[in-house]
């Protein structure tokens, strides 16, 4: 019995002489953050606030640099003093840091540098060929791009277009260029039911011209 109250004397001194450091974590706008990484330089003390920006941390009696971090904002250090059973409320303000990244730009398939970029990009607005009266609206692309070629294969409406990028590239293969809507491929192929005789209808006459925001060109490999 004379064991275990001993125990107890010792447990409830540590518990009387322990130094905290509480607060609440901001943003620019005076809104708690919540999951603000908490860490002690030089030590294994670390915590993080709660929901609503609320942290609270024991350390060691002395000085110490505590860091504030969270993604999106600049990190805050404080340097702390404590005396033994000393209790310090520090409120924290993280200021949002802005990131600067690289232009880039959607080409073909993929996502490139707009400085590794080698080739020859044409972009027209879709105001530009919005309101031309065109069977479909690529044949509104004539003279809109340098090195684009567009000749009208008939009147019907919805009617194909002849597209070549500076002339024609391939020997044995086709020479239409392939269309990519929204990241989606599109196949302009005349008979896509083998020997059934049926054309295929104009898979871009589908399109509102109303509806386009941009039109890219790679005129190269790219």
């Amino acid at each position: 019995m004379k064991k275990i109250f001993l125990v107890f004397l010792i447990l409830s001194a540590y518990n009387i002489s322990a130094q905290v450091i509480t607060g609440i974590v901001t943003d620019d706008n005076s809104e708690s953050l919540p999951s603000v990484n908490i860490y002690v330089d030089g030590t294994n003390y670390s915590a993080s606030t709660n929901i609503n920006g609320v942290y609270t941390i024991k350390l060691a009696a002395g000085t110490h640099l505590v860091t504030y971090t969270f993604i999106g904002h600049s990190p805050e250090l404080k340097t702390v003093t404590l005396k033994a059973g000393e209790t310090q409320n520090i409120n924290v303000q993280l200021k949002r840091e802005s990131i600067y990244t690289d232009e880039v730009v959607v080409v073909g398939y993929g996502v490139q540098r707009k400085r590794e970029i080698t080739g020859s990009i044409e972009s027209i607005d879709g105001k530009e060929i919005g309101n031309i009266p065109v069977p479909s609206f690529e044949a509104a692309l004539q003279g809109q791009a340098a090195g684009v070629q567009v000749s009208t294969g008939s009147g019907l409406a919805g009617s194909g277009s002849l597209i070549r990028i500076r002339g024609v590239a391939s020997i044995s293969a086709g020479g239409d260029p392939l269309y990519v809507i929204d990241g989606i491929p599109i196949s302009q192929d005349q008979f896509l039911r083998g020997n059934s005789g049926a054309l295929n209808n104009n898979p871009l006459a589908n399109i509102n011209p109303q509806d386009i925001e941009s039109i890219e060109i790679l005129k190269d490999a790219a």
